[in-house]
């Protein structure tokens, strides 16, 4: 961006010389003056600092003088990104394997005769001389001395210290409480009562209907014809339940009256079958007839009819809601207020009071004591001595002695033996890869366009235009003397 700023500011420093030279040519070398020309002949006249036409003053306009605009290529830099191809160096990872040797320690056990000493005891014995100290005793005569104590009286002056009690003044200083009242603030906490508005959780109990399916039985009843087995528990069963019959193949009461009925279950009838033995029970027809072997019954069946329907369900479900609600809240506000105190202070005063002085007296007294002196005397006395002589002894000591002997022995021997062998691993290395990418670079290109400049007809001098532009001077301000009033 700085390179884009200086090269712009100097583009315009450029065409800034060369149309500062053009209208300085305008019109600053001729005697006529400059009210004479045309605006359009100067190329807009003596232009002053304010954009105006200016006078030049006895100055005048040459005939002819004007400003012709030209067009001029100027390259101007502008950053053009582009797409670029680089080569890049990146890694990627590949497997390798290589072959390593390790050696490793393999035991070898062999059996080696090795000799070795023990050391065997053996009790022998020695005559051994050793010397004992005898004590002897004598009576000796023996002079030792004594101290004898001697005692006797003897004045001895010394000093006392005799207490002096006396009486004295002693100022000192008390501390007397004042009490006076002052008044105090302080501040309390009164408890105030308050209504707020809050918001409760309430948990209601709401119904709620749902459909479910349930299976109905929507069957009937139906008169089925059976054909069942005369004798059979199933038919005695039936017939005792569909024709009031009873066991043993009955027939009702009514139609076995003249036989006496019948009697104990599975014994048929009792006048019946002593009158027809050959017959196996009583008929519907009445005693003395067989039965048949089957008959036909008529039962009711229950047919189902399994039906799914969607009922209504209605369960009960806890709701939680709010709901505003007003409550009581107590709040303690400060409040001020003032009371009387007691206040001690204390005041310092002055007082005397008596007290006892001991003070100390040195005097000198006499005393009479015991002296204690001890003198010498030589006494005699027999003691017993006791001296050792030493007398030569002889005994005999057993003693064991370890001697040395030499065996042999078979022991296992375990040395390790190097073994060399080959492992093979597998590891990881980054191997550089060229890698062609494309990345987008900022380049500077100089950029050609086409400028309209104004330029001068040839009328004054370029290089005093050019000094003028460079000194600070405008059109009309000459630098020679031959433009009048500039």
């Amino acid at each position: 961006m700085s390179l884009v700023r200086r090269s712009t500011g100097l583009l315009t420093l450029v065409l800034a010389v060369i149309a500062s030279q053009a209208q300085a040519d305008c019109g600053c070398n001729s005697a006529a003056p400059c009210a004479q020309h045309s605006v359009s002949a100067c190329g807009g006249g003596c232009a002053g600092s304010g954009g105006g036409s200016v006078g030049c003053g006895n100055a005048g306009c040459g005939g002819g003088c004007g400003v012709q605009y030209v067009e001029r290529t100027v390259l101007r830099p502008q950053y053009v990104t582009e797409t670029r191809t680089v080569t890049v160096t990146e890694y990627k990872q590949e497997q390798r394997t290589r072959t390593y040797t390790v050696n490793r320690s393999v035991p070898e056990t062999k059996q080696v005769e090795q000799s070795y000493t023990v050391m065997v005891p053996e009790q022998r014995s020695r005559t051994q001389t050793y010397n004992v100290c005898v004590p002897v005793t004598k009576s000796v005569e023996q002079t030792y001395t004594v101290s004898v104590p001697v005692n006797s009286t003897k004045e001895v002056s010394y000093n006392v210290t005799v207490p002096v009690w006396s009486t004295k003044d002693v100022p000192y200083t008390v501390r007397v409480p004042v009490w006076s009242e002052k008044e105090q603030t302080y501040t309390v906490m009164v408890p105030h009562q308050e209504t707020r508005t809050g918001s409760r959780s309430i948990t209601r109990t709401v119904p709620v209907t749902t459909m479910r399916t349930v299976c109905r039985d929507l069957g009937a009843w139906e008169c089925q014809t059976v054909e069942v087995p005369c004798g059979s528990s199933a038919g005695s069963r039936l017939r005792g339940l569909f024709g009031g019959r009873r066991c043993g193949g009955c027939g009702s009461k009514s139609s076995c009256d003249s036989c006496g009925g019948c009697s104990s279950c599975g014994g048929g009838c009792s006048s019946c079958g002593a009158a027809a033995p050959s017959c196996g029970g009583c008929s519907d027809a009445g005693c003395g007839s067989c039965a048949p072997a089957t008959r036909t019954v008529t039962r009711r069946v229950w047919v189902s009819n399994i039906v799914q329907e969607q009922v209504p369900c209605t369960t009960h479900r806890c709701e939680t809601v709010q709901e505003p609600c007003e409550y009581t809240v107590t709040v303690c506000k400060p409040e001020a207020r003032t009371r009387t105190v007691k206040v001690c202070s204390y005041n310092t005063e002055t007082r005397n009071r008596t007290v006892k002085v001991c003070s100390y007296n040195t005097e000198a007294r006499t005393r009479t004591v015991n002296v204690c002196s001890y003198n010498n005397e030589t006494r005699t006395r027999t003691v017993n001595q006791t001296t050792y002589e030493n007398q030569e002894r002889s005994r005999e000591i057993a003693y064991t002695v370890c001697v040395p002997q030499t065996k042999t022995r078979t022991v296992n021997v375990t040395t390790c033996k190097t073994v060399s062998e080959e492992k093979s691993e597998n590891y990881t290395v980054c191997v550089p890869v060229q890698v062609q990418k494309e990345v987008q670079v900022s380049v500077c290109k100089m950029v050609a366009e086409t400028v309209t400049v104004p330029v001068s007809n040839g009328c004054g001098s370029a290089k005093s235009g050019g000094r003028r532009v460079l000194r600070g001077r405008r059109c009309g301000g000459c630098g020679s003397s031959n433009c009048g009033g500039c």
